[in-house]
């Protein structure tokens, strides 16, 4: 076991909250799936963020150096 812990709600089943520790100096990541990753891009360039996307995954920094992940994962399932 890694230690890390996940957390899920029973309103929101696809969606994990994932806490583990982190490395001095290590900056907050944030992960979160997407259906599209270019439709997500597009989205998020339609609200003036500037995301770098390679392949299934977009990365968008905050101006405090946070680091916000999309992921393509396919269409969310029920």
């Amino acid at each position: 076991m890694n230690g890390n812990v996940r957390l899920t709600t029973p309103g929101a089943p696809g969606m994990v909250l994932e806490l583990r520790a982190a490395l001095p100096g290590a900056q907050p990541e944030f992960l979160f799936p997407v259906a599209d990753a270019r439709k997500a891009a597009d989205a998020l360039k339609g609200a003036g963020v500037n995301p770098q996307r390679n392949g299934k995954l977009i990365f968008v920094r905050d101006p405090d150096g946070n680091a916000f992940v999309f992921l393509e994962t396919g269409p969310e399932r029920r």
